[in-house]
């Protein structure tokens, strides 16, 4: 019954996962609210939470409370969504990176020179390959929880477990949905300005905020649809890479993300004329697409209140050009397959070639380090 019922929690990410965007604190307690309700958790029948005595009600609202880890008394919904915000805070984040392409954890030359070592995703969340000295709140750490929720001696202990284990699964949960983040599974690190000011690097991930933007009104219905995902272990929500030996076929999120999104830093390539993909990951590949037939001007892309032709005409005058100039950028086409379902579909703009990049509004900005290897 154990597994059973941490099976069927994990189960709630995947309702959000497989098209889900990455992630703020505010976009991860969004993505995790939206996911619970949509949980087994909240389903009037064969509800789970029966089984050991509590209510389905798991809203904000609900009378059932247990404190989480600042003494706070919250709901399940709300313990799950702390667990999701939680697991960001100090050097965490650096364990949250997971190329499974090469089974590798986040390496950079700075992590290096500062002797940081990192733990792969799946490993860091679960800690079922071996005990994380710095890691105390895992998929393992959840299930002792449960446990003792349901075997301590008195109401007020069993409380303080219940919120606990709620909680330490949003945490697990905040490290699938980083997944669903180009730049966590393609070994892409970024910093922002707290980290980058200690060492006067500063490379943010605009994916992020523009997520946050996203996710100003709530989560998208259109990211509500997806079926719930279930698999028979935790670790293939990240990774089908043992059971699916070939790459096109396996179904874990950092899997569905790493072949078929691109990111800054491992963007395609200009190659002898042509596209190629980056040279460190052989997916995704560029569609060839006629020429002429994927350009867009900037006016096109920003409509409202002229905003696109506006920014144009900014653009002309900065680089002493006419001002009719046209602003236009090739787009180029990919197939993005997922093999969970299966289905596949063309992305008709996962990237751009033009003068253009994801620093277009912020000016002046330029990064000081490479991530582009491979540790030996």
């Amino acid at each position: 019954m154990t597994r059973a019922f941490f099976l069927t929690i994990l189960c709630l990410v995947g309702v959000m996962t497989q098209h889900s965007i990455a992630y703020e604190e505010d976009t991860h307690r969004e993505l995790s609210k939206v996911s619970a309700e949509l949980s087994d958790l909240a389903t009037a029948s064969n509800n789970v939470l029966t089984d050991f005595g509590l209510s389905t009600d798991i809203s904000e609202h609900s009378q059932q409370k247990f404190p989480n880890s600042k003494g706070k008394s919250r709901s399940i919904t709300e313990l799950i969504q702390d667990g999701s915000d939680f697991e960001d805070k100090f050097d965490r984040a650096l364990n949250h990176f997971y190329d499974p392409i090469d089974d590798l954890s986040l390496h950079h030359f700075i992590l290096s020179v500062l002797g940081i070592d990192t733990e792969k995703t799946p490993d860091w969340g679960l800690e079922d390959a071996g005990n994380i000295f710095s890691q105390d709140i895992s998929y393992k750490d959840a299930m002792d929880f449960f446990h003792s929720s349901l075997t301590a001696s008195t109401v007020e202990e069993r409380n303080q477990f219940w919120g606990k284990t709620f909680e330490a699964l949003g945490h697990v949960i905040h490290l699938i949905q980083d997944m669903a983040q180009p730049e966590h599974v393609r070994n892409d690190l970024h910093f922002d300005k707290r980290f980058g000011a200690i060492f006067d690097i500063y490379d943010p991930s605009l994916f992020e905020s523009r997520s946050l933007e996203v996710f100003e009104n709530g989560v998208p219905a259109s990211l509500t649809t997806y079926p719930p995902v279930s698999f028979p272990t935790a670790r293939e929500y990240w990774t089908t890479r043992v059971a699916d030996s070939a790459v096109m076929d396996r179904r874990g999120l950092a899997d569905f993300t790493n072949r078929n999104f691109v990111s800054k830093d491992t963007n395609f390539e200009l190659l002898n004329g042509g596209i190629s993909p980056d040279s460190l990951f052989d997916l995704p590949e560029p569609v060839p697409v006629p020429s002429g037939n994927n350009i867009k001007s900037l006016a096109e892309l920003l409509p409202d209140n002229n905003e696109g032709a506006n920014l144009c005409l900014q653009l002309n005058q900065n680089r002493g050009l006419p001002t009719d100039s046209p602003c236009e950028i090739i787009f180029i086409e990919t197939e993005v397959t997922d093999s969970y379902l299966p289905s596949s579909e063309t992305n008709s703009q996962a990237a751009s070639l033009s003068f253009f990049d994801q620093y277009l509004r912020i000016p002046l900005i330029s990064a000081t380090y490479s991530t582009r290897s491979r540790p030996p």
